[in-house]
């Protein structure tokens, strides 16, 4: 069973807004159920966890992080799983992952 739970503030957003919100969330549930990758990710694995909290400490402090998912295939290989929903409107594939990758640069430093 799935449960989403959304909140959208009321005075910000009128049943528009809202209508949109759940066609998104609705389009990347079918996406990760009918899809290949999707299916793979969301299989059972061995040592699989969501939403993992994990704290350490390093040079400038204790940082601690949630990972979305992760989980050993049966390579034994260890998956660590970012989930994100950005859209890619107008823009091309290249150019919609350069700005992600921009976008995300800091959280991927260090990796």
């Amino acid at each position: 069973m799935v449960v989403i739970l959304l909140f959208v503030p009321l005075f910000e957003s009128g049943p528009t807004e809202i209508e949109k919100a759940v066609q998104k969330v609705e389009a990347v549930l079918k996406t990760s159920t009918t899809d290949a990758r999707g299916r793979w990710i969301l299989d059972s694995y061995e040592d699989a966890a969501n939403e993992l909290e994990i704290s350490g400490k390093l040079a400038d402090g204790l940082h601690r992080i949630k990972i979305d998912r992760t989980f050993v295939d049966k390579d034994g290989i260890r998956w660590i799983i970012d989930y994100k929903t950005s859209d890619m409107e107008g823009t091309s594939l290249d150019s919609f992952l350069d700005i992600q990758q921009e976008k995300y640069r800091p959280d991927l430093a260090g990796c």
